[in-house]
């Protein structure tokens, strides 16, 4: 409920579906009029890590996109309104001076300090972890999962 709060106070309709099997996106954005956006999200991979990622990637083809795009987040990583959004998603949750340092990261308590230190969940730094070293495995018990809430979004 805060998150679609604070979007209709940025003039952005927050909605969330349910993840569609075998549909292969996590989100999408469109301008619904001038003045209004919407971010739509799904819960797909249903992990903080992927939800926050994904909501950050559709604010940022809201804030630097076309009025008249509709742009689904399906992994067309050749689209340079995709690789803007992504970067300004990662940026926006860890700046990307740190990659050198998560990638060393040996510890959860070095994921957990660090987390603290930025003011976001040690889940979202796991998650850039793995994103940066392909170690799928490593740090997961950090990553904090999403069920789909009880009241509807």
């Amino acid at each position: 409920p805060e998150i679609k709060k604070l979007c209709a106070e940025a003039g952005v309709a927050f909605v969330m579906v349910k993840e569609m099997k075998k549909v292969p996106w996590n989100g999408a954005f469109k301008w619904l009029t001038p003045e209004k956006a919407m971010i739509l999200l799904s819960l797909r991979g249903r992990t903080e890590d992927k939800f926050w990622f994904s909501f950050f990637h559709e604010a940022g083809h809201v804030l630097h996109d076309s009025k008249k795009d509709l742009i689904i987040n399906d992994g067309n990583k050749n689209d340079p309104r995709e690789i803007k959004a992504d970067k300004f998603a990662s940026d926006f949750l860890i700046p990307s001076k740190y990659e050198k340092d998560i990638k060393l990261f040996k510890s959860s308590e070095e994921i957990i300090k660090f987390a603290s230190e930025l003011g976001i969940s040690a889940g979202i730094v796991a998650g850039r972890y793995q994103f940066l070293t392909k170690k799928w495995t490593v740090f997961r018990d950090l990553i904090k999962s999403i069920d789909w809430p009880t009241n509807d979004l």
